[in-house]
């Protein structure tokens, strides 16, 4: 599990969970259904990531934050690939936490929408534009923890998609 250097060294407890979600026919219904993420993952899977972070200290911890690199999934074939972003799917912000994200590298943070600097060439000129950054451009999510309780447990996730 990755996790930001501040944070390493942090009281806390963390695990990192990764499953498959599958789309299950239930009569009529279609249901979804974790099931345990398995070594190679196929292009178009869907990947949950939970996090479940654990105060082990007596005292309260504050302004925790907590880095969670997008998976990356072995495919058959061993190429590592990384899975992008499922737009809405992240533990949301709260009064407690916030979210960002981060697109390139986990460099820079930002809570969405997020936007980006690119030049491009109108009329032979050089020309800088902002543009928005799609979720599918994600590199990292953050959340940012005003306090955690001795012995409290939180659990901050998403989802993304195997490219």
């Amino acid at each position: 599990m990755l996790v930001s250097a501040a944070l390493a060294a942090a009281p806390l407890q963390l695990t990192l969970e990764r499953s498959v979600v599958r789309s299950v026919s239930e009569g009529e219904r279609t249901v979804e259904r974790l099931e345990a993420a398995p070594k190679t993952a196929e292009p178009g899977d869907l990947l949950e990531e939970r996090l479940r972070v654990v105060n082990t200290t007596q005292g309260t911890l504050s302004n925790v934050r907590l880095d969670l690199p997008l998976p990356t999934a072995e495919v058959a074939g061993n190429n590592t690939r990384l899975a992008t972003y499922l737009a809405g799917t992240a533990t949301p912000a709260t009064h407690r936490w916030t979210l960002e994200f981060s697109y390139n590298g986990g460099k820079t943070f930002a809570a969405e929408p997020l936007y980006k600097t690119i030049t491009v060439l109108e009329g032979g000129k050089n020309v800088q534009k902002r543009v928005k950054v799609a979720p599918e451009e994600y590199t990292h999510a953050r959340w940012t923890v005003k306090s955690i309780a001795p012995k409290e447990t939180l659990i901050f996730g998403l989802r993304a998609r195997v490219r």
